[in-house]
């Protein structure tokens, strides 16, 4: 790479020397290229089009294979065990109007989620979705026999109240007209005993006045529990009447209190009234409101034992709707009522002691009477007190009718 310098002063050549090396990075030359412009953008746009066209068709052609991949493995299995819920709802739908179709839609479902075949945790879903709606089948299969077992007993069960409601309507009759017919001779069996009473006393005739008045006690017993039955066929008929006026409570009860003033006095029972000034006068059917403390002071009376204590109180006040209510409370000192006791006491026919020798009579009659009419009077009865301490009977009645009635 070096030329071979001549010595001037004797014109001699100096022999050649060995080429030299180069080392790395080091400059040897140039070399200079030139290329047209026009043809440089040309490439370069060609080049641009080609990897916007490629990169065009790989996004196509990834969406195309994505789309057939979900379609196939996630959304034609999940279409799938919708389709076959379907078929259970139609089922359900179904199920009164065609019992065919019913079990059609049933095998459809099953039919769909058995033919899904992914390979996946998809098909492993249809597999357990598949065991679910067999259960469920067999379980609604044996439902809709339950109530098909139902109802054929609910149309038993119909006839059933049918005949009832038939039967206790004539009951009703009966007691009505039967209790209607005893009274008529009834009441003249007392009125001949009270003359027979009257002429024995006269004549001083032990014997025959003590007879007398057995036949007199024992009519008067008799009559009362035909009253009673005679009430109470009238309430379950529904054929009462309610005559709302306006009374002084105080001279109400004073007149039950005098009526059965001889009552008490027969036992020597002490009877404690407390009435509050407050009382005034309430909207009520007289009637029906005597009857209720009529029976709750005779129900005081025979469970009381002799020379016992009758409290009776009264009160006004106003609940939490703000009605005022008049309270009336009637206490004894007799056996008590246990707790477990309480609602039976308000049952027809019933007494606690069952028994032929049982101590009190009567045909459980009074307090159920005394219950009908208090719901008829839009008040509440309840009891309370401690066995061995006597009955506390609470009777609440609204002070003003209501406007509804």
């Amino acid at each position: 790479h070096e030329s071979r310098p001549s010595d001037s002063a004797t014109e001699a050549i100096v022999p050649a020397r060995s080429p030299r090396s180069f080392t790395e990075g080091e400059l040897v030359g140039v070399i200079s290229v030139v290329i047209p412009a026009g043809q440089t953008n040309t490439t370069l746009l060609f080049n641009l089009l080609t990897i916007i066209m490629g990169g065009a068709f790989s996004c196509i052609s990834a969406a195309v294979v994505f789309y057939l991949f979900t379609q196939r493995f996630i959304i034609q299995p999940v279409r799938s065990l919708r389709q076959a819920a379907d078929q259970v709802t139609l089922s359900s739908d179904n199920a009164v109007d065609d019992s065919g179709q019913e079990m059609k839609a049933w095998d459809n479902a099953l039919a769909i989620t058995e033919n899904i075949k992914t390979g996946d945790e998809f098909e492993k879903m249809a597999n357990a979705f598949h065991q679910m709606l067999t259960r469920l089948k067999l379980a609604h299969d044996r439902l809709r026999e339950t109530n098909r077992a139902l109802d054929m007993r609910l149309g038993e069960l119909e006839t059933r109240n049918i005949a009832l409601y038939e039967s206790n309507k004539l009951k009703t009759e009966f007691l009505a007209n039967v209790s209607h017919e005893l009274r008529t001779p009834l009441n003249a069996i007392i009125g001949f005993a009270e003359i027979l009473k009257d002429q024995a006393e006269q004549r001083n005739d032990d014997r025959n006045s003590r007879y007398s008045n057995n036949v007199l006690e024992s009519g008067n017993m008799l009559l009362g529990i035909i009253n009673d039955l005679l009430e109470l066929a009238t309430i379950e008929a529904g054929k009462v009447e309610i005559h709302w006026e306006s009374i002084p409570f105080e001279e109400t009860l004073e007149a039950i209190l005098n009526l059965t003033r001889p009552q008490f006095a027969e036992k020597n029972l002490h009877v404690i009234t407390s009435i509050d000034e407050s009382t005034g006068r309430i909207e009520t059917d007289t009637g029906k409101l005597q009857q209720i403390l009529f029976n709750l002071f005779s129900n005081a009376i025979k469970f009381t034992p002799a020379e016992g204590t009758v409290e009776i109180s009264a009160r006004k006040y106003v609940d939490p709707q703000q009605r005022a209510m008049l309270e009336i409370i009637v206490a004894d000192n007799g056996k008590g009522i246990a707790e477990e006791d309480r609602e039976k006491i308000f049952e027809k026919f019933l007494q606690l002691d069952g028994s032929v020798t049982r101590e009190y009579t009567g045909v459980g009659l009074g307090l159920a009477i005394v219950k009908e009419l208090t719901a008829i009077l839009n008040g509440t009865i309840s009891v309370g007190g401690q066995v061995g301490q006597g009955a506390i009977f609470t009777l609440t009645l609204p002070v003003a009718r209501q406007a509804d009635q």
